[in-house]
């Protein structure tokens, strides 16, 4: 974490909660129609970013186990506001 400014976090394939505060940024996306362990994983990955106050972005896409063109664009644009500190 002392490395890393932000991560985006796209259909978590794995039950990860985040258990320390870090100055992490993160972007998670997932697809409404995908898998259920992955919409439960991307779930539980949000609400403990969230339960340690960290900066968090969540987004759910009408797609499933893919990566839509709207995803790329809003990951892209997280990254450049992280970049540009907005």
């Amino acid at each position: 974490p002392e490395k890393i400014e932000a991560c985006a976090v796209l259909s978590t394939g794995a039950d990860i909660k985040p258990t320390v505060k870090t100055d992490v940024k993160y972007f998670v996306g997932i697809g409404i129609y995908d898998d259920e362990r992955f919409r439960n994983d991307a779930e539980i990955f949000y609400q403990g970013v969230k339960e340690l106050n960290m900066p968090v972005e969540y987004k759910k896409y009408p797609i499933g186990h893919e990566i839509s063109h709207e995803e790329i664009e809003d990951v892209i644009s997280f990254f450049e506001r992280v970049r540009n500190k907005v």
